[in-house]
């Protein structure tokens, strides 16, 4: 009977020690949704050598296909060249075209075009990002990798989930000047 015992708790024992830890399984579905964000940092403009300041909020909507929509609001340090906005001016866009990419592991791309609302130009893009999937707290961290007219993109931003259901949100404006 000891050997019985002392042979269980040998292989209980085996098993314990040599297990693999969990390993987190990702997939779209933990991105699926309403997303509220957040961006912060600069870039260098095309032509330019001085970092410019930006700053971005709105909402990602993700659907099941891996589609990202939404609106937002953008503002940056200097003037949007060939354009007439002044430095610091807010703009209100829609992203268009984006699209996301979840691995098993956690990590992913995200990628939009943003189409400013009160410019007759064509949609920016495509901007590029890392994300990490943290579906333990409704997030997805990311950090931008490429963005058009610029070779040193940097800013960083935390999605925070808003909601399960991808749907369409009201976004507010303020009243006109």
């Amino acid at each position: 009977m000891r050997a019985l015992y002392a042979a269980t708790f040998a292989i209980l024992a085996l098993s314990f020690c040599c297990a693999r830890p969990v390993q987190a399984q990702c997939s779209i579905r933990d991105a699926v949704g309403q997303w509220a964000y957040n961006y912060s940092g600069w870039y260098i403009p095309a032509g330019a050598t001085t970092p410019v300041q930006i700053s971005t909020h709105g909402v990602f909507i993700i659907d099941w296909t891996g589609k990202v929509t939404g609106p937002g609001t953008w503002a940056m340090g200097a003037p949007l060249a060939g354009t007439p906005i002044t430095a610091g001016e807010m703009l209100e866009f829609d992203f268009v075209d984006g699209a996301i990419q979840v691995n098993p592991d956690c990590t992913g791309l995200l990628s939009t075009m943003m189409k400013f609302k009160a410019l007759p130009i064509p949609a920016l893009g495509p901007y590029y990002g890392r994300i990490i999937v943290l579906p333990g707290r409704n997030e997805i961290e990311g950090m931008a990798l490429q963005a058009p007219g610029t070779e040193k993109p940097m800013w960083t931003y935390t999605l925070k989930r808003m909601s399960y259901q991808p749907g369409p949100v009201t976004w507010l404006s303020p009243p006109a000047k």
